[in-house]
Parts: C-alpha cells; sequence; structure tokens
C-alpha cells in the first residue's frame, strides 16, 4: 500500500553519520520460494518444516494440506495459502565517518582528509524469514532469488 524511506544526516564536530531506512506498509506478496518448498511431497526433494505440520487424521486443525506424493492437485502453488504480509523494515544504509582537522590535514600535506565505515543491508524485518518483499512491485517473487549482500567497507578518502 505505501513504500517510502527515511534518511537522515548527524554531524558533531567532526563526526558524521548517515542512514537510510526503506520499508513498505501493507499489500501482499505470493511468496513462491515458500510454496515450493511446501509441495506435494515428491520422494527424494527437501520439504520445508511446516510440513511437519500437515494434515494426518480426522480432527487436526492446521493449515497444512494432507501430503500426498506426487499429486498434483493437493499443493497448487498460486493458491491464496502462500500469499503472505509484504509489509517490511529495512536498514538500506549506514555511513559513519570521521573528518580530520584542517590543522591535520595541512600537516600531512592535503586538503581534506576523512575516515569511513560504510555498511549496507544490515538489516531486514519481514513477516516470513527468509523472504524479502522488496523486489518486485508485482507482488510475486520467483522463489530462487537472492537477498542482496551484506557489505561492509572501510575507507580513507583524500584530497590534494
Amino acid at each position: 500500500d505505501v513504500i517510502g524511506s527515511v534518511s537522515n544526516t548527524f554531524t558533531f564536530k567532526q563526526l558524521s553519520l548517515d542512514f537510510l531506512f526503506v520499508f513498505g506498509i501493507g499489500g501482499k506478496v505470493l511468496d513462491r520460494g515458500y510454496a515450493q518448498i511446501m509441495h506435494e511431497g515428491d520422494y527424494g526433494t527437501a520439504l520445508h518444516v511446516d510440513a511437519l505440520k500437515a494434515w494426518r487424521n480426522p480432527g487436526d486443525i492446521t493449515n497444512v494440506p494432507r501430503l500426498e506424493n506426487s499429486d498434483p492437485n493437493q499443493v497448487v502453488q498460486s493458491s491464496t495459502r502462500f500469499l503472505t504480509d509484504a509489509s517490511y523494515l529495512a536498514l538500506r544504509n549506514v555511513n559513519f565517518s570521521y573528518r580530520f582537522t584542517d590543522k591535520t590535514s595541512d600537516l600531512i600535506g592535503v586538503d581534506n582528509l576523512s575516515l569511513y565505515v560504510s555498511a549496507e543491508n544490515l538489516f531486514l524485518a519481514a513477516k516470513r524469514k527468509g523472504m524479502n518483499p522488496q523486489y518486485g512491485i508485482s507482488g510475486v517473487q520467483d522463489g530462487n532469488d537472492f537477498n542482496p549482500g551484506r557489505v561492509i567497507s572501510l575507507g580513507v578518502n583524500v584530497s590534494f
């Protein structure tokens, strides 16, 4: 329903902290990755741990149907059963830096000198662990998508 971001920069003397949060509120995503591992129970293939909650006996209360090997009518991957809340909160970028004073920069013989630590993709909170609802605005994940890598960088900026 709503997609947005919040960013800010805080500075104190020579220190600076920047961050970028992105978020989505509302909507649904068809979690095909989850649907693919909640299949009908083919021999020799892995199942999600939720398959342990499958219906077995009359009176069982569960949202996971009975598992039958090779019954293609049992698990339909585009079923509403695999719709998941698409709300999320992600910390996309953080940058912490220290800018040396002009006196220190002059002493070294440079115009400006700063050190920084930067991090990307540090945090993602979503309804289902392992699912990243940020991928497509279409509301469908293929299930073989990879989450973006967490990257931490150290660096020096020098101006002559």
